[in-house]
């Protein structure tokens, strides 16, 4: 029995390690007694089940409570005791001003138990439990089904200890089956009897907006053509018709050539009686050959029908396709010749792909937003007819330098200039063709060359390149640069928006003063993101931990970061960042500059980051520079490029970044690359040379090359991981892989002037560059059998071969006629062929 309690207090105590001390606001930290309360009624709202976890053992569940619904509370308390039972822990609360009975909490034996407690969770984990830290209980109650409007208030009591208090208005989930045409507002308004409204704006082509909620209307002068009917309207224009029926309510869409595309069959909102909504669902039709692809960068599928994909950007450490996590989602998917949709909103939002049912569920958490609204879109039309009004709708891609479509050289271990001039001696020597070299460790602040000297300054001020003494590390950037241009080479430099503050010396002085004195000036001026009692937010995650974050949305902000980051551009000589991290704010009580809340901001944030940053360095180089970013949200086409870290190098990986990448192409974000044939780990045995030259025949035919690797190894520090083709060569003892990396990188090089003729086309037009076979021809079944194929251009058709082993591949040609890249042969289209695949080919065909 002790052992069985042992092992509780020992679970108990990892999932208050990876919750409670998070530096995490919105907790009550009442310590006037013995006793300590923590509560984060919202918790951080994460919804993957990884080292990032949300506080699950003090929150509310549902975080707002639900008309008719019971309501949990849970509680973490600490005492000041080596012996933490506390037991008599009472929740006292009011409605509506009026006391209720108090309710004694009942102590939870068993976290694993609870019902949204992390998945997958294990108790053999709590081997890795400090003891020490077993100074917590969790409490729990239930609140009873209350009605719509109801204010609830609430604190935790122990004795003399009383916790601040909670406050919440509790919500009604309203299904909306009768709505109708309110003929007294402006254009075609549809309204339920709360007042619960959708607007429908028919813009240029095939663009059907819906907003929808209790929020202001769109100023529209109506171009549709509606007819109404007893029970109904239909509303026509050129490019579609609408019909809408309004009791049982529905909205059917059809196509120019009248024919059906799709359904709302229901809407629904969690909302109050005031207006304030938590969430909106709309319930989709779909039909049993309808494919669903894009959602910007997903790993799983291409195809997510029976997936639930979930918008939330979040930094999720190799392996991504086994859970559905990414590091920069999109709240857009396309239905190939049929219909596009595209909710234009920074929410969490849940799209459900027929995955529980036949029917598409999108539920969108509107939470903190105060707009208390959803923009969706509906984009009726062809492939080309879609894309195009969805660039004009989320913005065309940002149309980057041409030398950014060459190859990147990017390692962690790189942390010298020594390493990087042997880089660009080794790539001479080996005539390996580059355009950029990226560095991670070159910074001691987050704008100074690590072991430079100089004398520390006030905040506010603007350093010079003639400010600084070289260290021995980085002996003279200006000149490092200067040989990269000479060689036609850019210097881009690693970032993460993170501040971390200095740690002291043995006298209380800190060991980084300039970085004290930037911190307390960003602190002053409201430059880092804040939490709501107005001290500075710090990240709960595992990656940079407690850190503060930059807060992008005050303007002075960017100003600050020009003026603080103008040298490295015009003194220096670097073309721009790699945008690492972003993927930092959680939850509703952090709160910006503007007025956002976590929750609101966390798909925006990364956007933000690498916008800012992408502004200032074009300002700076005229148009020269580019953001090579990780994590994103909805915008992120707006500050190339992307690339699809981290993965492993395993042929699961390989096959999981091709359909990040056509994914992102589909979800307008043409300019993205993966980390080429994996990042993690060492470099595993020789049987890795065939991996590594499949995936670089594979990204020569794509956008860019990207060679990266993470640091070196603690254990062997002497041993590169690096995955440049002479580190390889030498660790293989086999200079072949020198001689096939310059064949398909040469060939990359060739392409040069097709890839920038279909770049500039996805840039105006808003058609992918990268394009699967499943999207180019989605009536042809054969296509959809072959998923890893796409079409790269107009011109090219990419068969990689993804499985170890293979000496011939089966590849699938569409009508037409079609001409191997390499042998020349030609092949009549409609059918399936066996070609070679030796190690220096990779089945290309040209459509003729």
């Amino acid at each position: 029995m002790e052992e069985s309690r042992m092992k509780k207090k020992q679970v108990l105590a990892l999932l208050l390690t990876l919750s409670v001390p998070l530096g995490l606001t919105g907790y009550a930290n009442a310590e006037t007694g013995e006793v300590t309360f923590s509560h984060t009624p919202y918790g951080i709202q994460q919804v993957y089940s990884i080292e990032v976890v949300d506080p699950v053992t003090a929150v509310r569940n549902p975080t707002t409570p639900i008309s008719g619904e019971e309501t949990a509370i849970y509680v973490s308390a600490k005492m000041d005791s080596e012996d933490f039972m506390i037991r008599n822990v009472t929740l006292e609360w009011t409605v509506n001003g009026e006391k209720q009975e108090p309710i004694k909490m009942g102590l939870v034996e068993d976290v694993l138990s609870l019902p949204f407690a992390i998945p997958g969770f294990t108790a053999d984990k709590a081997d890795q439990v400090d003891l020490s830290k077993v100074d917590r209980e969790i409490y729990s109650c239930n609140l009873p089904a209350l009605e719509k409007d109801d204010v609830v208030t609430y604190h935790f009591q122990f004795g003399d200890t009383v916790s601040e208090d909670y406050e919440v208005t509790v919500m009604a989930h309203q299904n909306y089956t009768n709505m109708k045409r309110n003929p007294e507002k402006a254009g075609l308004v549809l309204e339920a009897e709360d007042g619960f409204q959708i607007q429908m704006v028919f813009g240029e082509k095939g663009d059907i907006h819906l907003n929808t909620g209790f929020g202001e209307l769109i100023p529209d002068e109506q171009s549709a053509e509606i007819i109404e009917n007893e029970n109904g309207l239909t509303a026509k224009t050129s490019d579609c018709r609408v019909e809408v029926n309004y009791n049982p309510f529905s909205i059917r869409f059809y196509n120019e050539n009248g024919d059906y595309v799709t359904a709302i069959n229901g809407i629904s909102a969690i909302s109050d009686s005031a207006g304030n909504v938590e969430q909106i669902q709309y319930d989709l039709d779909s039909q049993d050959d309808d494919q669903y692809m894009g959602f910007g960068m997903q790993f799983a599928d291409l195809n997510q029908r029976g997936n639930t994909v979930h918008i939330q950007t979040i930094n999720w450490y190799l392996e991504q396709y086994k859970s559905g996590a990414t590091y920069a989602p999109v709240p857009y998917y396309t239905v190939p010749d049929k219909y596009g949709l595209y909710i234009d909103e920074s929410d969490q939002i849940s799209f459900q792909m027929a995955s529980e049912n036949n029917d598409i569920q999108i539920i969108d958490r509107v939470s903190s937003r105060k707009e208390n609204q959803t923009d969706l879109h509906i984009f009726l039309g062809d492939n080309e007819e879609i894309a195009a009004e969805y660039a004009d709708v989320n913005g065309h891609a940002a149309m980057p330098p041409e030398w950014s479509f060459g190859t990147w050289l990017c390692a962690n271990e790189w942390r010298t200039t020594a390493e990087i001039e042997d880089v660009m001696n080794k790539a001479e020597e080996y005539s390996v063709k580059y355009n950029a070299i990226i560095t991670e460790g070159w910074k001691n602040n987050f704008y100074i060359f690590s072991d430079s000297s100089y004398t520390p300054q006030s905040g506010d001020y603007y350093f010079s390149a003639s400010d600084f003494i070289w260290g021995d590390r980085w002996t003279d950037p200006v000149a490092l640069v200067e040989k990269m241009k000479k060689k036609d080479a850019h210097f881009i430099l690693w970032l993460v928006p993170s501040i971390k503050e200095p740690a002291l010396d043995e006298d209380g002085n800190s060991t980084n003063p300039q970085m004290t004195a930037d911190i307390e000036y960003l602190i002053e001026n409201n430059m880092v993101i804040m939490n709501e009692d107005g001290t500075p937010y710090r990240q709960p995650n595992d990656w940079f931990t407690d850190n503060m974050i930059l807060d992008f949305t005050n303007p002075m902000t960017k100003e600050w970061l020009k003026g603080k980051m103008g040298y490295l551009f015009t003194e220096i000589g670097i073309s721009g960042f790699k945008t690492d991290g972003g993927e930092f704010l959680w939850g509703r009580d952090a709160v910006a500059f503007d007025g956002r809340r976590g929750d609101e901001l966390r798909n925006d944030y990364p956007d933000l980051y690498a916008q800012t940053l992408y502004d200032i360095a074009n300002e700076l180089t005229g148009g020269d520079a580019v953001m090579f970013s990780r994590a994103a949200g909805r915008h992120m086409n707006q500050h190339p490029w992307m690339w699809m870290g981290d993965q492993n190098p395993t042929w699961e990986e390989f096959r999981s970044v091709l359909n990040a990448q056509m994914n992102l192409a589909l979800s307008n974000v043409p300019f993205n690359t993966p980390d080429m044939a994996g990042f993690g780990g060492d470099l595993p045995g020789y049987e890795y040379k065939e991996l590594y030259l499949r995936a670089l025949a594979q990204v020569a035919f794509s956008p860019a090359i990207q060679l990266h690797s993470e640091g070196r190894n603690r254990e062997n520090p002497d041993l590169s991981r690096t995955r440049m083709p002479w580190n390889l060569a030498e660790r293989y003892h086999d200079d072949s892989i020198i001689d096939i990396f310059n064949i398909f990188n040469d060939i990359h090089y060739e392409l040069q002037d097709y890839i920038l003729e279909n770049a500039e086309k996805a840039s105006e037009t808003g058609y992918p560059m990268m394009r699967s076979l499943a999207y180019e021809y989605p009536d042809d079944p054969e296509a959809r059998k072959a998923e890893t194929q796409y079409m790269f251009g107009d011109k090219y058709l990419v068969c990689p071969v993804t499985e170890q082993g293979a000496t011939t591949w089966d590849v699938y040609l569409p009508v037409g006629n079609w001409q191997h890249y390499f042998t020349g042969e030609t092949y009549e289209g409609n059918q399936w062929y066996t070609v070679d695949a030796p190690l220096d080919q990779i089945p290309v065909f040209e459509a003729i």
